[in-house]
């Protein structure tokens, strides 16, 4: 599927993942691997125009992984099918889960540029506005912690996705700042040298020609044993 998906053959794609679908629920689903599945049938759905099928098999991929991939897959089905609260909040949800800090900001931040104008009904307007104020509250809180963990690289990126959904937040516009001079800071400070490694001294040979006593290698041992005569030496 993946090869005739990049020669551009999207209709034998959705064919090849279909077929390997029905193959894997047959042999025992892998959730992780069936969500790739879909997630790639997803993207072979959305270049086909298919975006009900495509909307459809992202949200079985987020189910079985709570990818970046899949949450963007998700995002741009629900937009092309008009529900822009469903897909921001997919944005949402994929910058939360972000743990490793490995999100595509910038694809996210074009999506998010596409679908905000489509927001139109004050209900909608006012979904939206709740569901950002309490993923960026989620966002900067967890950059706290990891800013009070020194882990100062991912709690920037925290920062910086929060401001991608709501662009003037005061505390994420602050501790973007804030993690840029810290990060700053560090990278300025001298790199300690590295203790060289102790050189080893030669070990003392003893009465029997053999290094001193205790033995420290299983050889020095066995040489001991043949030695004292508690082990037959090699024939």
């Amino acid at each position: 599927g993946n090869s005739v998906f990049r020669d551009g053959s999207f209709e034998v794609a959705v064919n090849l993942y279909s077929e390997a679908i029905e193959i894997d629920n047959i042999v025992g689903e892998d959730p992780q691997f069936t969500g790739v599945l879909f997630s790639n049938r997803a993207a072979a759905n959305l270049k086909l125009e298919r975006y009900d099928d495509a909307e459809h098999d992202a949200r079985r991929a987020v189910q079985r992984e709570k990818s970046a991939k899949n949450f963007l897959r998700c995002a741009k089905a629900c937009a092309a099918n008009g529900k822009p609260v469903d897909a921001i909040e997919s944005m949402g949800l994929l910058l939360l889960h972000d743990e490793q800090g490995i999100a595509p900001h910038p694809l996210v931040r074009d999506e998010l540029d596409l679908v905000r104008p489509q927001l139109r009904s004050e209900a909608d307007i006012a979904a939206v506005d709740d569901f950002i104020t309490n993923t960026v509250d989620s966002l900067t809180r967890r950059a706290g912690r990891r800013s009070e963990r020194g882990a100062r690289v991912k709690a920037l990126t925290d920062y910086q996705a929060a401001l991608l959904l709501a662009p003037d937040f005061p505390e994420a516009v602050a501790g973007v700042e804030a993690m840029r001079e810290e990060i700053k800071v560090e990278a300025a400070k001298p790199v300690k040298p590295k203790q060289p490694l102790p050189i080893p001294q030669p070990r003392k040979i003893g009465p029997l020609g053999l290094p001193e006593w205790p033995p420290q290698t299983r050889e020095e041992r066995y040489q001991y044993a043949v030695a004292l005569g508690l082990m037959k030496p090699p024939q």
